[in-house]
């Protein structure tokens, strides 16, 4: 099966990696002074767009993609420890996705109604846990509670 992530992942890599070594090349013409200019301002010079725009995606992809393979760095690692199986590392991400959307779904919720999605997502994440006998709290994603610098 095909994951899009991996195919976004490597092609923003693949843009960003040719746009530096054409830019360190000298090849690229159109852009001038970059020495001191930063991957958004090369690239949105580059291909005529919005700094603030380029910036914004750029952060928001690493933010994606930094949670996602923390949260999937940790299911493979109870997979090698013999936690769980990959069936069921599998099927956690497809119920995780689930639960994810879900809450998504409800951010024009009032507080109430998000409480009490929030108390029927748990008991039903609790039911499958059971169900597909993996623990509960590999369902969700643990954040550090401090901050990086």
């Amino acid at each position: 099966m095909i994951s899009y992530k991996k195919i976004a992942y490597t092609t923003f890599i693949v843009t960003t990696v040719g746009s530096v070594a054409l830019l360190m090349s000298g090849s690229v013409g159109a852009i001038t002074n970059t020495s001191n200019m930063s991957l958004s301002a090369v690239l949105a010079q580059k291909y005529n767009l919005s700094q603030s725009s380029v910036r914004s995606t750029i952060q928001q992809y690493n933010k994606t993609h930094h949670k996602s393979s923390l949260y999937e760095k940790r299911l493979m690692n109870a997979v090698k420890k013999g936690k769980i199986t990959l069936a069921q590392e599998k099927n956690i991400l497809i119920e995780h996705k689930q639960l994810i959307q879900s809450i998504k779904t409800a951010k024009t919720d009032t507080v109430a109604q998000k409480k009490a999605l929030v108390k029927s997502d748990r008991s039903k994440a609790k039911s499958w846990a059971k169900t597909n006998n993996v623990p509960f709290g590999l369902l969700f994603e643990h954040h550090k509670k401090h901050q990086h610098n």
